[in-house]
């Protein structure tokens, strides 16, 4: 997906769809009353009808009339002193999840009246980054692992255009770069703990880290059953004794050996990668027992985490450790994937 700054108004820009937050109740003043009037008057028809109102998360679509924009897309934001970074996102996020299934190339959001809502107070590169990762992570659909074709999946865009009338293009422009790369790496966490227990088992979540070390120049050491005996780590073996798969600690590291902050300090996460659960298994009911690959959650997400700081600030010290294993009583041995 292309990312493009426009500094020129909104109702000038072309695209597709032209996102438009509303921020409490519509006041049709100022840039609203000229997209409304270039739109033939389509969005005070909406707010009288109160299919545009200020309840937080909902939608409205309609045609653009004399717009170069194709259709306006308006997503609700609530009440101004209320939208802050979490909320952009989740605006941006709706406005990708309503155009699921529909054919949409590109994209264009107004980010203007994000900015001046009192959560940004004017700081548009941060409302850039908040929008543009929304919109990576409203694009994921689970089903899509294992289900080539999905009618209701969210467009995949060629171009996001961020609209930002007289703004910094260049830090307009970093901000949501940076937020698309916060969005993949959550997506990549995502679908690490989405895949299926009988096919995501150590070995090949190891393999999945390897390959991210590689393209992200990251050291990497993933000690195996034997070493793991030889170094004495017996709670860690005794969690996977239960699997015909044994159990993989994997070890990723931004920068040096050694390396600290600039604070001093050495940092590091720990994510755990178990699943499935026998002791689960033991006191839970069947209900909802498939969710249960969501146990591996934790090693995935800190493995695309440091993917993630690697792609934004290459070289920080940082170490990732993922300690992956797998009790079932079961003995489910790798096979086709399930879903």
């Amino acid at each position: 997906m292309q990312l493009r700054v426009v500094t020129d108004q909104p109702w000038d820009v072309a695209a597709d769809v032209l996102v438009i937050p509303i921020i409490g109740e519509p006041g049709f003043d100022g840039p609203l009353d000229e997209l409304d009037r270039r739109a033939g008057g389509a969005l005070r028809a909406l707010a009288e009808i109160r299919e545009l109102r200020a309840k937080r998360y909902t939608f409205a679509m309609t045609p653009g009339g004399e717009l170069p924009a194709s259709w306006l897309l308006t997503v609700s934001a609530g009440d101004a002193d209320q939208v802050d970074r979490e909320v952009a996102a989740r605006v941006a996020a709706t406005a990708e999840r309503r155009l699921a299934g529909r054919v949409v190339r590109s994209m264009a959001v107004w980010l203007s009246p994000l900015v001046e809502a009192e959560g940004f107070d004017g700081d548009a590169a941060t409302a850039a980054e908040m929008v543009a990762r929304g919109v990576v992570e409203g694009s994921y659909d689970p089903k899509a692992i294992y289900r080539p074709d999905i009618e209701s999946k969210p467009p995949i865009l060629d171009e996001l255009i961020l609209v930002v009338p007289g703004g910094d293009r260049s830090a307009v422009q970093a901000g949501g770069e940076r937020g698309v790369i916060i969005g993949e790496g959550a997506n990549t966490a995502r679908t690490l703990a989405n895949r299926s227990a009988n096919e995501m088992y150590p070995e090949v979540l190891a393999d999945e880290a390897r390959a991210i070390a590689e393209r992200h120049g990251l050291w990497i050491d993933v000690i195996d059953d034997k070493r793991a005996t030889e170094l004495g780590m017996g709670m860690f073996m005794a969690v996977g004794r239960g699997s015909d798969n044994p159990p993989r600690m994997i070890v990723m590291r931004s920068g040096g050996e050694g390396e600290r902050d600039k604070l001093d300090r050495h940092l590091a996460i720990i994510g755990k990668g178990v699943c499935f659960d026998s002791g689960g298994i033991s006191i839970k009911p069947s209900e909802r027992m498939e969710e249960m690959k969501m146990d591996k959650a934790g090693a995935c997400t800190v493995i695309a985490a440091i993917e993630t700081v690697a792609r934004l600030v290459p070289g920080t010290p940082l170490l990732a450790v993922a300690p992956r294993s797998r009790t079932c009583p079961a003995r489910i041995r790798p096979g086709r994937a399930t879903w």
